[in-house]
């Protein structure tokens, strides 16, 4: 009883420690210990995601049965190109051109053969590039890096050209070894199969 007394004396006379808590809205850590993000592993978990090794942030959209989607912004001030020593290596050109692809006013990059219906992304170990893979039910079914410096993607596999409306068979990123410059990744419906049956592939980055 003398507890109960005491609690209603505190709020009574403390009132702001009843108040709500109120949350940052600034972008959460990377999802993963090895900056991997697997839907089928990790679940979905609507918010924004700082890059761990330079400016930009992935939003991560959780649509339900419309699949997970995905879009990125250059989060940090743009005064700063992505990792200087990969921007001294650009041409003339390219270095102009660099601050037209990315400004004040143009921060946002998001298309959707990449951006819809994803399966996993990975960042790359240097800062400039992300891989995506995506699903063939609502995405193209493909596997992308995207150049983060000059806002453009190339599609990784399959080998053919794939579409929203026709889409390749969809893939999950695994792993990715950076001491070997390497990128694994199985067909989606490999996902499910066990470690020791997965048939993995890889991709070589640079």
């Amino acid at each position: 009883m003398k507890t109960l007394l005491k609690l209603i004396i505190v709020f009574s006379v403390c009132p702001i420690l009843s108040l709500p808590v109120s949350f940052s809205t600034a972008a959460d850590p990377p999802l993963g210990k090895n900056e991997i993000w697997i839907h089928q592993r990790d679940g979905c978990n609507q918010g924004m995601y700082k890059q761990p090794n330079g400016p930009m942030s992935l939003i991560l959209f959780c649509d339900a049965a419309l699949g997970t989607n995905i879009g990125l912004v250059y989060y940090d001030s743009p005064e700063a190109p992505v990792s200087l020593h990969f921007y001294n290596k650009l041409t003339q050109a390219e270095k102009e051109a660099y601050y037209k692809i990315w400004s004040l006013a143009n921060r946002m990059w998001q298309e959707p053969i990449w951006a819809s219906d994803v399966t996993s992304y990975a960042w790359g170990p240097d800062g400039t590039k992300l891989y995506v893979a995506t699903s063939g039910i609502y995405g193209s079914g493909a596997l992308y890096e995207l150049d983060l410096i000059r806002k453009k993607y190339k599609q990784i596999a399959p080998t053919g050209r794939v579409a929203l409306d026709a889409p390749g068979p969809g893939y999950v990123i695994t792993r990715m070894d950076k001491e070997k410059s390497r990128l694994s990744y199985v067909l989606h419906d490999q996902w499910d199969v066990p470690i020791e049956g997965r048939k993995e592939l890889i991709y070589k980055f640079q």
